[in-house]
């Protein structure tokens, strides 16, 4: 959605418009039994929005969202498609149970274990390995490498979730996911 800058009121009115139809969608997901719900932020990244502009337009619509489900008994993992690293404090004062960031690319790093020890025990986080790169190409050994440094990261914070950034390539070999597969599981126990 585009919008000029000087009408902040007009965004306003309609951010908040389709945050009441998102609040009836969680209410609805609520009343069929699911346990968790994804709320997808990939217009409230670095590469799209300042923090003061996260913090302004972004965050509070989030986090109602967030207290909603949450008040529901409902379990959130909030999606960021881009760079986070210049806002994870306003995203830790969201308070979702997990978040979810993309892979280091398109000119941003997202550094899990930069991420991890900035949200602490107070987010869950999902790993970001780049599936093509990190799963796909490289050698085994190289695999275990990247698996071993993400679940050595991610203890810093409250929970930890091995995890590709972004579905698993048709190109990676069945043999290829079982071994990442092996290597979570072991490096996650240890």
């Amino acid at each position: 959605m585009l919008f000029r800058s000087e009408e902040p009121e007009f965004y306003d009115y309609l951010v908040w418009k389709l945050t009441e139809q998102n609040l009836e969608a969680v209410r609805q997901f609520a009343a069929m039994g699911v346990d968790a719900i994804t709320i997808d932020e990939s217009g409230a990244t670095s590469d799209m929005i300042s923090p003061r502009q996260f913090e302004r337009f972004c965050a509070p619509t989030t986090k109602a969202l967030v207290d909603e489900a949450r008040r529901l008994g409902l379990k959130t993992i909030v999606m960021y498609w881009g760079g986070v690293m210049d806002r994870l404090d306003l995203i830790a004062g969201i308070a979702p149970d997990a978040i979810l960031v993309e892979a280091s690319m398109k000119g941003y790093t997202n550094d899990i274990g930069a991420i991890a020890e900035a949200i602490g025990d107070r987010i869950s986080l999902f790993g970001n390995l780049n599936p093509h790169t990190e799963l796909e190409l490289v050698t085994d050994s190289e695999l275990e490498r990247l698996v071993a440094a993400q679940c050595e990261a991610g203890r810093k914070a409250r929970g930890f979730f091995i995890s590709p950034a972004s579905p698993i390539t048709p190109d990676t070999p069945l043999a290829r996911v079982q071994r990442f597969i092996e290597l979570a599981r072991h490096h996650g126990a240890s």
